[in-house]
């Protein structure tokens, strides 16, 4: 299968837990397999080529607002802020079942569709986060510095109305 060169309103979360992949993002590409997990930020361009006949992976939209808070900050930073050379593929290695449960449990939740379902899903996502976190802790931003708050508050304002008039000052 191939898809051609999209890009989603939330943020995607792409973890395969059979098969092969190749990836163009940004203009590079890579492969990836199982127990890898792809990231791409809200209205990042990127393709996925199935590469082999048995394909199964987990398809998470995150919404943007996800960033939204100082709790969720640093956790959603793999998703909102890069840096340069940031590197789309993590290699779950060792904690690749740790993984597949919280998607499955995830999926489970938001299928069942019991009250408070979308609350238990969300604090799923933190904990899938968490564990990315523990496993590539240089994807994510770092400690805070004097900028970080009126960073977030940027951010924030650009997420709720990108077409509003803005000005430096």
């Amino acid at each position: 299968f191939g898809y051609n060169i999209h890009y989603h309103e939330g943020h995607e979360l792409i973890y395969i837990l059979s098969g092969e992949v190749e990836v163009s993002v940004s203009g590079k590409e890579f492969r990836a397999g199982e127990g890898s997990l792809l990231v791409f930020s809200r209205f990042e361009e990127h393709s996925v080529r199935v590469l082999s006949a048995k394909y199964h992976r987990y398809t998470l939209l995150v919404s943007s607002e996800i960033s939204r808070g100082s709790d969720n900050y640093a956790l959603s930073s793999i998703l909102v802020n890069r840096s340069q050379g940031f590197e789309h593929v993590v290699d779950c290695g060792r904690s690749h079942e740790k993984i597949r449960l919280l998607f499955a449990a995830m999926y489970n939740e938001l299928k069942q569709q019991k009250p408070m379902c979308s609350k238990v899903a969300d604090s799923f996502l933190m904990i899938l986060l968490s564990e990315i976190y523990r496993i590539a802790p240089q994807r994510f931003l770092v400690g805070e510095n004097k900028n970080s708050e009126m960073v977030r508050r940027i951010q924030n304002r650009f997420e709720r109305d990108c077409s509003a008039d803005v000005t430096i000052a």
